[in-house]
């Protein structure tokens, strides 16, 4: 009989699942009740895990349940990241370059049932005074809720107020002769990004799922992936999409959590001091995946002292009754074991992991195998595993998955069948292109571990090999040091170097100092200028690996050489609208707090 626990992994990011098949989806009616509770639902830090807090079940009351949002997102366009859609939750984010309340009307044009904004856009006045927008204001200024225009915001019959008493009541999407700009309703708060993180973590503590929490600062995203992979095949598994972890990926990703939800693989990102002590509170983890502790956010973190002690207060947080899965080849990861009163897993491929590997060996192109020992009450498994992924860098991605899959309560079965599938956002992932170039793209984001890990990739494959490496940023300080090092591991592993950026430069004089050919070294200012030479380079039979941080956009590299060519230019090109926050990309974070 099949196993009815099994599930689909979930919506993607800022998309909320339809409340008839999945149970009851975040909707107006929840948002205007955690309003209504105001800022003590959001847990203080070091509140994390199952703790005493009530989670209702299923069966517990939920305002307008039948209408729930069809996405929560900061983004006001349909191509957005993540997409607005008819009847979604906008909330505007004010970005280092954009301020989202700027883009409330394309947001409310485009279908969005309501938005969180500090104050009413200059373009909405009129709207908002004459009624044709409802506005409720839950600013700590404002005394409590107010119906109608908010202060400031004249109605143009005189006086403040105008609004009728039935506002409260959730508008209904417009019929076709309506329009929507009209139809919309403004809800007023102190911090909208605060607001959506503390009503994420309301909503995460009404709901029965375990939250399975993968941090670390390399390989996050794999093991996450590879998590969710072997979950879904025994529960219904929310997962974060793609590598959307920061701090507004994680109270959208919670935001989808149904009543029907069994387990949640969340991926947890920071860059700033603080950041992991409330994400932590936010997410209320029952297990902590922690993967290797390496230079990231150098520019804010500033040393890996710092990085340990941040990363680890996700571990810190767990509940006694949570377990803790640690990277036992990683001192600083292991040491964790000290800072948290939950059980503790180590994998590894030391002897004296709990999960650990032995016997690796390499396929190229075809993946690595590898077995994998755990032990158990009637003593030491072992399975030989095959793992559709090109590096050996992936084995241990592979073991944080497998351990934490286990502690969750799976069997060998699932484990083994979830690592045999490709993840959905894979790293490395080899593909054809015109001419017979094999393409290596990894050009989402890009650290000195994971640069050197994906050389070692290279390496391993036959042809000519050349590698595409483009600035790794936010390494403050460090990141001349940091880049040189790339350099030096260059020699060996590709025989042509294309470096972007004046960071990449770097790189380049490193690796000609360290041995490379200097007619084998190319250096380009630009993605543009990548894409102008490449086609002079490549020859039938190359393999060629992209790799860079997100905010050097060599991801365009890719889309140009999959088009069979040079392309017109990589700036990007958003359209009218507020495009959101592309998962990733440091360059729209929210800025510091």
């Amino acid at each position: 009989m099949a196993d009815t626990r099994r599930g689909p992994a979930g919506p993607h990011a800022g998309e909320v699942p339809d409340a008839g098949a999945r149970g009851a989806a975040f909707g107006l009616g929840h948002l205007l009740t955690w309003l209504g509770q105001g800022e003590g639902a959001l847990p203080q830090p070091g509140r994390g895990g199952s703790g005493t807090e009530s989670r209702p079940g299923a069966g517990d009351p939920s305002p307008a349940a039948d209408s729930p949002f069809s996405a929560v997102t900061m983004s006001s366009l349909p191509s957005g990241q993540p997409p607005m859609r008819p009847g979604g939750l906008f909330v505007a984010i004010a970005t280092g370059r954009r301020d989202g309340h700027d883009f409330v009307p394309d947001a409310f044009a485009n279908g969005a049932r309501a938005a969180l904004v500090a104050r009413v856009p200059g373009g909405l006045q009129e709207a908002v005074a004459h009624g044709r927008i409802r506005a409720l204001d839950f600013r700590a200024g404002a005394g409590g809720m107010q119906v109608g225009p908010p202060a400031g915001v004249t109605s143009a019959q005189g006086g403040q107020g105008g609004l009728p008493a039935d506002s409260l009541v959730a508008p209904a999407l417009p019929g076709p002769e309506q329009p929507l700009l009209g139809r919309g309703l403004l809800l007023l708060v102190d911090d909208p990004l605060r607001t959506l993180q503390g009503c994420a973590a309301w909503w995460r503590r009404r709901h029965q799922a375990r939250v399975l929490a993968v941090a670390g600062a390399v390989g996050k995203t794999t093991t996450k992936e590879l998590l969710a992979n072997i979950l879904q095949r025994r529960y219904r598994t929310l997962r974060t999409p793609g590598n959307f972890n920061n701090e507004l990926g994680l109270p959208i990703t919670l935001l989808g959590l149904t009543a029907e939800h069994q387990v949640v693989a969340l991926e947890i990102g920071i860059s700033e001091i603080g950041e992991m002590a409330s994400f932590a509170a936010i997410a209320g983890a029952d297990v902590a995946v922690m993967t290797r502790i390496v230079p990231e956010h150098m520019h804010q973190l500033e040393d890996l002292d710092t990085v340990e002690r941040e990363e680890g207060r996700l571990v810190e947080a767990l509940p006694p009754g949570g377990t803790a899965v640690l990277n036992g080849d990683d001192p600083r990861v292991a040491r964790m074991a000290e800072r948290t009163a939950a059980r503790v897993v180590r994998f590894g491929e030391g002897v004296t992991a709990d999960v650990r590997a032995s016997g690796v060996e390499l396929l190229g192109l075809q993946g690595v195998v590898f077995d994998l020992h755990s032990a158990g009450p009637a003593g030491d498994v072992t399975r030989r595993v095959q793992l559709p992924l090109v590096g050996r860098h992936f084995v241990t991605a592979a073991l944080a998955a497998a351990a934490a899959a286990f502690a969750a309560g799976c069997t060998w079965e699932d484990v083994l069948e979830g690592l045999s599938r490709p993840p959905e956002a894979q790293r490395l992932a080899p593909r054809r292109l015109p001419g017979d170039v094999t393409l290596l793209d990894d050009s989402y984001n890009a650290s000195p571990d994971s640069t050197r890990a994906a050389l070692d990739v290279l390496a391993s494959l036959g042809g000519r090999r050349i590698a595409l490496l483009g600035d790794m940023l936010e390494l403050g300080a460090y990141a001349p040091a940091a880049h040189r090092e790339v350099g030096e591991h260059v020699p060996g592993r590709a025989d042509v170097l294309v470096t972007v950026g004046e960071l990449g430069r770097e790189i380049a004089r490193a690796a000609r100092r360290a041995g490379a050919g200097p007619l084998g070294v190319h250096e380009c200012d630009s993605t543009a200028d990548a894409i102008s030479l490449l086609p002079e380079l490549l020859r039938r039979g190359d393999t060629l690996l992209v790799k860079g941080s997100h905010g050097m956009h060599l991801e365009a590299v890719v889309q140009a050489l999959e088009a069979g060519g040079p392309g017109p230019g990589v700036k990007p090109a958003h359209g009218h609208g507020f495009p959101g926050i592309v998962p990733g990309n440091e360059a729209d974070r929210v800025a510091p707090r």
